[in-house]
């Protein structure tokens, strides 16, 4: 379920260009379970538990999720692999046994993030919206906006990122990118949800990127994962916890052609509220310099400090170390 989450849950923005013909036509690889009796696609699978647990209170939800993050923990898998070797280049002065400890942590979080997509994805909106129980730097948010700036929103994959999305959807005219996987119901669920709150979806190319210079050098919104890696030939060098990671330049280059704000945006899961805690954070000023390479390592110090407010919910799953080119040696390759 996290890797659900990370694959379906891109934020960022242009035009709305009519989606959801693509997302019918766009059927993807649709692998089946097939037998005798029945036969029950992928797609059926993910979207029946979503729904399913999108019936279920949320702290009921977690509680689930927990319990299968917490025995998922204790199996050896790639994620729990590339976990440990995350975690290890990012916190090297840390004790081998706070190093497992945080393993452990973070594969229980990002279980409990994919079951929490049930509620969000498959449940009404509004009362996801009213989870949010405290929100703190909003007012980033309209001082940019009262100065006729547009806003980019930098969320990394920390806590629930998809409440990031609804809450600026609900108060703002927010778009967001969104680039269709292989499960063609799975898409039209999460298309209907996020349609609840009006959000502007628009796809992951040229044509997308030109609409987000419009937008925002008219003071519009959008938002962007900025620790998603890029292609190699679309992104730069740059320190993430000091070690070198293959990082995008979209935030810089949109921040730099608009004059539009950068406004970091995490929304950590709160247990003792059941609920979550939403913060819009600034960003280290370096992150506006004209050199690519410095912008970055500056979004990426940003990303390091707000990641160390809560280190167990961020998806340390995530390859972040992937795609660097020679001399970098491939982290993640099983020796």
């Amino acid at each position: 379920m996290g890797r659900l989450a990370r694959r379906y849950s891109s934020l960022g923005g242009s035009d709305k260009i009519g989606y959801s013909k693509r997302f019918k036509t766009r059927l993807g690889a649709n692998k089946h379970f097939e037998g005798t009796i029945v036969n029950i696609s992928v797609d059926d699978v993910v979207v029946f538990a979503l729904k399913s647990l999108g019936k279920l209170p949320l702290p009921v939800v977690r509680r689930l999720g927990f319990a299968v993050g917490w025995l998922f923990s204790l199996l050896p898998s790639t994620a729990k692999r590339v976990t440990a070797i995350n975690v290890a280049l990012c916190f090297p002065e840390k004790s081998p046994a706070h190093q497992r400890s945080l393993v452990r942590r973070s594969l229980i979080e990002t279980v409990v993030t994919g079951f929490e997509m049930g509620p969000i994805w498959a449940g009404d909106a509004h009362k996801a919206l009213a989870r949010i129980t405290a929100i703190e730097g909003d007012e980033l948010i309209r001082e940019a906006q009262a100065q006729g700036r547009g806003v980019i929103i930098l969320a990394p994959h920390l806590g629930n990122w998809e409440m990031i999305s609804y809450y600026l959807s609900s108060r703002y005219e927010f778009a967001a990118m969104f680039q269709p996987g292989e499960h063609p119901k799975l898409n039209e669920l999460i298309l209907q949800a996020r349609e609840q709150l009006s959000a502007t979806l628009v796809p992951t190319d040229k044509r997308g990127v030109m609409g987000l210079l419009r937008r925002l050098k008219k003071g519009g919104m959008t938002g962007i994962l900025p620790d998603q890696k890029p292609e190699r030939t679309s992104g730069v060098l740059a320190p993430f916890f000091g070690v070198p990671a293959l990082t995008q330049t979209l935030g810089p280059k949109l921040a730099s052609q608009t004059n539009a704000v950068l406004i970091g945006g995490v929304c950590f899961r709160d247990y003792t509220s059941n609920g979550y805690r939403l913060f819009f954070l600034p960003v280290d000023a370096a992150a506006y310099d004209a050199d690519l390479e410095k912008a970055c390592a500056a979004m990426n110090r940003s990303i390091a400090e707000w990641v160390l407010m809560c280190p167990e919910q961020y998806q340390w799953e995530y390859k972040r170390f992937g795609r660097r080119p020679a001399p970098y040696p491939d982290v993640y390759r099983k020796r």
